[in-house]
């Protein structure tokens, strides 16, 4: 039997996996620049460069064109950190920053809701995009599954965006970047055809100005050919810097993968993820494990009236 490991309409456990709930920063600029950015913004202004000076223009910029009142939703991702990510990504033009700061605090303030309660409208989860684990370098795991894809694309922005988030306030003042390995096992011309370039372009800017600079890794695993027209499509929205670090392994070499960046309490659940998408087992026979973390630290709740469970046991010659 499967042990339960929380209720869905209880509140978080907790531990210290899970982040406090989003709330206002006393202090915005409490978060230090991480130093590759440092490096990042050197590299364009120069070694002598008055980062600090810049990302305080930066901010002043912002702040100056904002309509409104800042919710202190936004104000937690207004922080000096986010605001020198955002400058390092655009190559320190300050025009262009600005644009995609505020672009950014736009979609916070529409997804507050979504991203404060992490609750979807949904009686299953409608998609395998959940925190699987940490690298060794304290990285959140993001694993996400074509084939376990039961939506639209552009109905499952949102379900993306939440989990992206979740591990994104687990960075706070830690590792700064997550990994993102995404599954193509099950991935066929109906989720090309689920979608279009403009979604997709869409869905990338949103990612950009609300995490930006957030990638370490990108590993996308048995890439049919097929799925090289969403990468084109996505190309445009995707920095040099991240481009240099997606790779296209196949499933054969991800155990070998794997053990070279990630803990050894994470290679084992990724692992059996993978090859259980792998088995002629059914959709909603996988589904129970796709909103766990690990030995139990969920990602998201759901309005459910049941237990999550972990990601169980199984046989790879089960229907």
């Amino acid at each position: 039997p499967i042990e339960p490991f929380f209720d869905a309409n209880s509140d978080f456990p907790l531990t210290d996996r899970i982040p406090e709930p989003p709330g206002e920063v006393e202090d915005p600029w409490s978060e230090p620049i991480p130093d590759r950015i440092i490096a990042s913004i050197k590299e364009n202004l120069g070694e002598d460069a008055d980062i600090e000076g810049k990302v305080a223009e930066l901010t002043q910029m912002a702040t100056d064109q904002f309509e409104g009142e800042m919710s202190p939703f936004q104000k937690r991702h207004f922080t000096k950190g986010n605001i020198a990510r955002v400058f390092a990504g655009h190559r320190c033009q300050l025009d262009i920053a600005c644009g995609v700061v505020l672009e950014g605090l736009h979609y916070f303030g529409q997804m507050e809701s979504l991203l404060t309660t992490r609750k979807l409208e949904y009686k299953w989860a409608p998609c395998d995009f959940r925190i699987a684990g940490v690298d060794a370098s304290g990285h959140p795991i993001l694993y996400g599954c074509a084939g376990n894809q039961t939506r639209p694309m552009h109905e499952l922005c949102d379900h993306f965006i939440m989990v992206f988030h979740a591990a994104v306030e687990l960075c706070f003042g830690k590792s700064d970047q997550v990994v993102m390995i995404w599954d193509f096992a099950g991935f066929s011309w109906s989720h090309v055809s689920s979608c279009s370039i403009g979604e997709m372009q869409a869905f990338g800017r949103r990612l950009s100005a609300c995490f930006p600079e957030r990638m370490s890794k990108v590993i996308c695993v048995d890439v049919p050919t097929i799925a090289g027209i969403l990468y084109e499509a996505a190309k445009p929205m995707i920095s040099e810097r991240t481009k240099k670090r997606i790779a296209f392994p196949i499933m054969d070499d991800m155990q070998d993968l794997l053990m070279e960046f990630c803990d050894d309490e994470s290679v084992g659940p990724l692992l059996q993820a993978m090859r259980q998408n792998r088995t002629s087992m059914s959709v909603d026979a996988r589904r129970p494990g796709w909103t766990c973390w690990g030995r139990g630290t969920p990602c998201a709740v759901y309005d459910l009236d049941r237990k999550f469970v972990g990601v169980p046991d199984f046989d790879e010659d089960a229907e």
